[in-house]
């Protein structure tokens, strides 16, 4: 597995019981042609009432995008969004590299919309939401072409672990951001900031939007809740304000009062690491509390595996019995 010079592994190239039981056990409705039936897994029980069958839980595939040229992507362009190969290659030309601009990517929905070509309207759409939402670049101008193949088979694109992608990305620029040298930060920057509300109330310009995103059934995004503004307090002035928090500065468990409209999944526990543009660590032992137990000293993080990665996360619950194993829950309201 190829390092770089600061340690980080490169791109590659080609609960408790009661919130386990409240586990939502969904089937996706695909075409029968398109979807390969999904065979029983048969595993040992290793959470305390957990299903056998573990099929017939909710969970998305892992993807790992591989970058095109521009020759390529114009290409694929031709093949997916519906253009002739001489505009996609304009394009890519344009753009320096296997990449399409975002006032493309709508412009194209628009034309396809208007002749009806709705699928190939559908992949610039999706493509374009992602590309400013949960997979953004510096540019932000601009989105990779890498990730249009997951949108070859629009039925089947529901299947990937849209939650990991993010996370995977989120935490690979967090990576590039603490370098002294880095300029600027990508990833889902809505998710980082939601995530600072809701756990640091202290920390920027925190406002309430009004809006209850809690009431069971409304399906409202939990980011709805909050007001963004525009500020401008310097990194220097935020340093000693961080140094100075305690454990009372901190929302242990800001989202008790929304399992209501959105049930806890028990794979939010998932210890190990997730793959996507890159493989990224993702350890919530280190910071159990905000699960309900008993912060422990955890153990160093296992070395990384590619062969068991996909494996681990299918069997999360495994992880999840052992993460809980040297701790207990607490019961105080935080």
């Amino acid at each position: 597995m190829e390092k770089g010079r600061d340690g980080r592994i490169r791109r590659s190239e080609d609960l408790g019981r009661e919130e386990f039981l409240r586990r939502q056990a969904e089937e996706q409705q695909q075409e029968e042609e398109l979807v390969p039936e999904v065979q029983p897994v048969v595993q040992p029980v290793v959470w305390p009432g957990g299903p056998i069958d573990t099929s017939l839980l909710t969970r998305g595939d892992f993807y790992t995008p591989s970058s095109f040229t521009e020759e390529e992507a114009a290409a694929l362009a031709t093949e997916l969004l519906g253009v002739s190969l001489q505009c996609a290659a304009r394009e890519t030309r344009k753009q320096r590299g296997g990449y399409f601009s975002q006032q493309w990517l709508f412009d194209n929905y628009i034309r396809q919309c208007e002749v009806e070509n709705y699928d190939c309207a559908a992949r610039s759409y999706l493509l374009l939401l992602i590309g400013c939402t949960i997979c953004t670049n510096k540019s932000f101008t601009r989105v990779d072409a890498k990730y249009l193949p997951m949108f070859r088979v629009l039925p089947t694109c529901s299947r990937f672990a849209w939650g990991a992608i993010a996370l995977v990305e989120l935490y690979d620029t967090l990576n590039d951001a603490s370098i002294f040298t880095t300029k600027g930060l990508a990833g889902y920057a809505t998710l980082l900031q939601c995530w600072i509300h809701e756990y640091f109330p202290t920390l920027g310009r925190r406002a309430e939007s009004g809006i209850d995103c809690d009431i069971p059934g409304a399906s409202l995004p939990r980011a709805r809740r909050w007001r963004y503004r525009q500020g401008n307090v310097k990194l220097p002035a935020y340093r000693p304000v961080l140094d100075a928090l305690t454990p009372d500065d901190v929302i242990w468990r800001p989202f008790q009062d929304h399992r209501a409209a959105f049930p806890f999944d028990l794979v939010s526990m998932y210890s190990g690491y997730l793959r996507g543009c890159t493989v990224v660590r993702y350890l919530p032992e280190r910071c159990i509390r905000q699960f309900g137990y008993v912060q422990y000293i955890p153990p160093p993080p296992p070395a990384p595996a590619i062969d068991v990665i996909d494996s681990d996360w299918i069997g999360y619950d495994i992880a999840v019995d052992r993460i809980v194993q040297p701790t207990r829950q607490f019961f105080r309201h935080l």
